[in-house]
């Protein structure tokens, strides 16, 4: 409507409709997530913020999580999330998961990031470390008789062992062989000769690290 000094006009209609709408739009995606730190039960991600926030501040970030098992994505975080680093707990050991963020402002929630790469919930990688001095098991065996050589360790993941008697590589057979679990590595010789006397050095490797120890055996 219009008014002037003689009074006011009839309203005038519009040929379309007008929506109300904010001033502004949804947030842009965020960055993919990213992995920076992995437990048996977390998994910590951050990701990059979108390069358009629609005209109104980012207010936080939704989190959605899926184990590659499954076709549903859950929610991660009760709330939002206020940073661009996130730490998701409650996961299962040694299953894998893919997460997407989403950015939220006044205007309402934006499109998805890009899905993460698969990531395990598994103890973070550490070189392996023998748990005990393998000089205090000196043995003395009588040959014909079985003997074993147990060796603690820590390590992530398993170590491959090689093994060694003076200086040269012992090769598994029907007689000798190892055995490895999450916990210690085993030089089994189930029928001793006299030619196994030597020093006995082992060898645990994995992708990132090595360690060694040595013990000697007396064959008799």
């Amino acid at each position: 409507m219009a008014e002037n000094q003689y009074g006011t006009s009839d309203p005038a209609m519009t040929i379309d409709p007008i929506k109300a709408r904010h001033p502004f739009d949804p947030p842009g995606a965020p960055g993919a997530p990213r992995g920076v730190e992995t437990t048996e039960d977390s998994i910590t991600i951050t990701w990059s913020k979108p390069r358009h926030d629609g005209g109104s501040p980012i207010i936080g970030y939704v989190v959605e999580k899926r184990l590659l098992s499954e076709d549903k994505w859950v929610k991660a975080t009760p709330a939002l999330v206020h940073d661009t680093t996130y730490k998701v707990t409650g996961l299962i050991e040694n299953h894998d998961y893919e997460f997407r963020v989403a950015a939220e402002n006044a205007a309402g929630r934006g499109p998805w990031s890009s899905n993460s790469d698969v990531i395990r919930a598994s103890a973070p990688p550490f070189p392996p470390k023998i748990t005990s001095d393998l000089s205090i098991r000196d043995m003395t065996v009588i040959a014909g008789e079985p003997f074993t050589i147990t060796v603690p360790y820590t390590a992530n993941p398993r170590p491959r062992p090689n093994w060694s008697i003076n200086g040269e590589e012992v090769l598994t057979g029907e007689r000798i062989k190892f055995e490895t679990t999450d916990v210690a590595s085993q030089f089994i010789n189930k029928k001793a000769q006299r030619s196994d006397t030597g020093t006995y050095t082992i060898y645990l490797t994995n992708t990132v690290g090595t360690d060694s120890a040595s013990c000697k055996v007396l064959v008799v």
